[in-house]
């Protein structure tokens, strides 16, 4: 039986929900498109002492994209077998958006 295996394009929805069930676990989930801005709510949360010049100093994410996905792959063939493949994470990274420490649309 493959119903919670990992499996590429084939990965199961019983798969997705383990993962999201274990996310639900964590006390904090950052969301990479607006990283920075995550560590630094995280920061405040937490009182921690990070300043954002030490995030600007080491960040490789400090910059916004303004190309899409697609257009960074600058192929349509492989897009669509990439959405294909990894339509699984996709759907998890969309869904944790949704309990991130920021929500990333929001500060647009």
């Amino acid at each position: 039986d493959n119903a919670g295996y990992i499996m590429g394009s084939n990965t199961t929805a019983a798969a997705l929900e383990s993962a999201k069930t274990l996310l639900k676990r964590f006390t904090f989930v950052l969301d990479q498109e607006c990283l920075e801005d995550s560590v630094i709510a995280l920061n405040d949360t937490l009182h921690l002492n990070i300043t954002e010049n030490m995030l600007s100093k080491y960040s490789i994410f400090h910059h916004h994209r303004t190309l899409s996905t697609r257009e960074r792959i600058g192929n349509d063939t492989l897009y669509d077998f990439l959405q294909d493949r990894f339509r699984r994470d996709i759907e998890l990274y969309e869904w944790s958006k949704t309990i991130s420490i920021l929500k990333c649309r929001e500060l647009i």
